[in-house]
């Protein structure tokens, strides 16, 4: 499977995690006109990685993409699919990495929504809409 992606995305709320002590960077990917398109994995996969997996998800974590960066001549970056997550091992990692990334997001909204006072009429705090 080598695929280009040719959807034009840009990147939006970059965070850095830690999650089981090991590195994850995560970044919301963006489509044109800023609808949500997918979160993007930089993550260790053990303690002694030299270099990061790259994964995709665009349906909320259910499948995980391989993907590859190339820079192009007109300075753009393509992103290739390269396969679907398959390794079991890696699969539950991921798991876990998009739980601590929701659970961020989660956490900055509760702490937006309070500092705004949104709060709904039982006082329960807004959920997540992401």
């Amino acid at each position: 499977m080598q695929d280009i992606l040719r959807t034009p995305v840009h990147k939006r709320d970059s965070r850095h995690l830690l999650v089981a002590g090991l590195q994850v960077w995560a970044s919301c990917l963006d489509s044109e006109g800023n609808r949500p398109f997918g979160v993007r994995f930089e993550w260790m996969e053990h303690q002694y990685s030299c270099s990061p997996l790259s994964h995709i998800t665009v349906d909320g974590g259910q499948r995980y993409l391989q993907y590859e960066s190339f820079f192009m001549p007109n300075g753009t970056i393509d992103m290739r699919i390269s396969a679907f997550e398959s390794d079991p091992k890696r699969l539950q990692r991921l798991g876990r990495i998009w739980a601590a990334y929701r659970k961020t997001l989660d956490d900055d909204l509760m702490s937006a929504s309070h500092a705004n006072g949104a709060e709904h009429e039982n006082g329960q705090s807004a959920p997540n809409q992401f």
